[in-house]
């Protein structure tokens, strides 16, 4: 199981933007996907993300992985990042929200 600093590390790399050719996915899929199979231990660490992480891409990942995650209780936060000041996170909440909401 993985310890509270390795999830927040998986969360800071969901900063990473480069990708490494074009077969690759980049550091920030996989922690993602990481995130996603940790989702138990992940939950509120990703609820702090969305709610307060300066760096948009990880509120936008944490909104995306959110919604993969499927777990209603992350609806409050999905609603609040609706509000975002960046387009991307906006986005990547409502999509969230779509899919929690069906």
């Amino acid at each position: 199981m993985a310890t509270r600093e390795e999830i927040e590390q998986l969360i800071e790399d969901l900063d990473e933007q480069g990708y490494s050719d074009a077969f690759s996915i980049t550091s920030a899929h996989a922690a993602a996907l990481e995130l996603i199979r940790l989702s138990e231990i992940a939950y509120e660490p990703l609820l702090e993300a969305i709610r307060q992480h300066p760096k948009y891409l990880v509120r936008g990942w944490a909104a995306w992985i959110l919604g993969q995650i499927g777990d209603v209780r992350a609806i409050p936060a999905l609603q609040a990042a609706c509000q975002d000041e960046n387009g991307y996170v906006r986005y990547e909440a409502q999509n969230a929200l779509s899919k929690l909401e069906q």
